[in-house]
């Protein structure tokens, strides 16, 4: 419990420590306190909307040519294996590391991070934690206490 003055009549009220609670003085009505809950749907609901994304745009063509009244379109995965036909593999394998596997990976290791979290079991949400970043694990610690 902690005590705080309003800041429209000065009166002097005592403050709960709970979270998602909005604090309004009794005497003016005006709002002392509102805390929101820290919690992890928000990055959770980003790393599923990131995946959809993700399948998006790597499905739907991102160049178009037309030479002689043929379109020719391309996707990523289909840039990704003309650059392999042209025997240019360490081209064609940087763009796929860096736009196709590193985001995928990411976005999958966000999710199976994220999830466990959500369901309430920390044990394994700290698990997989640690066989991705160290540093992860007081992230995990924090949520759980």
């Amino acid at each position: 419990m902690r005590i705080l003055a309003c800041h429209g009549c000065d009166l002097l009220i005592r403050l709960s420590d709970e979270s998602g609670v909005v604090s309004l003085c009794p005497r003016c009505g005006s709002v002392l306190q509102r805390s929101r809950r820290t919690g992890i749907d928000r990055p959770l609901a980003f790393a599923l909307c990131g995946l959809v994304l993700f399948a998006i745009a790597l499905t739907n063509p991102f160049l178009a040519m037309k030479r002689g009244g043929v379109v020719q379109e391309t996707t990523l995965p289909t840039g990704i294996i003309e650059l392999w036909k042209q025997r240019l593999c360490g081209l064609g394998s940087l763009v796929f590391l860096t736009c196709a596997l590193i985001p995928l990976v990411q976005l999958t290791g966000l999710l199976y991070i994220l999830a466990p979290l959500r369901l309430h079991m920390a044990a394994l949400a700290k698990l997989v934690a640690e066989s991705f970043d160290p540093r992860l694990i007081w992230d995990v610690i924090e949520e759980d206490s």
